[in-house]
């Protein structure tokens, strides 16, 4: 299992009758970021609504560029 905490630089050796040979890297472990907080529906007419909400409290480790809004009949 690979946790967000994982995440860091690493040394990678790789050897064989040649030689060997070391290559530093760097590790970003990313995940789902959690639902929105607290979301409201408010200015709700016939045809539309407004949603609120704040940020989750774990973005996953990158920031979030969008949301996805799907409406169900």
């Amino acid at each position: 299992v690979c946790l967000r905490t994982h995440s860091g630089r690493y040394t990678i050796t790789a050897k064989n009758k040649a030689g060997q040979k070391h290559v530093n890297v760097r590790v970003n472990v990313l995940d789902v970021p959690g639902a929105p907080r607290e979301l409201k529906v408010t200015d709700i007419t016939r045809a539309t609504m407004r949603l609120i909400w704040k940020l989750p409290a774990n973005d996953g480790g990158e920031r979030i560029k969008s949301y996805l809004i799907e409406k169900k009949n």
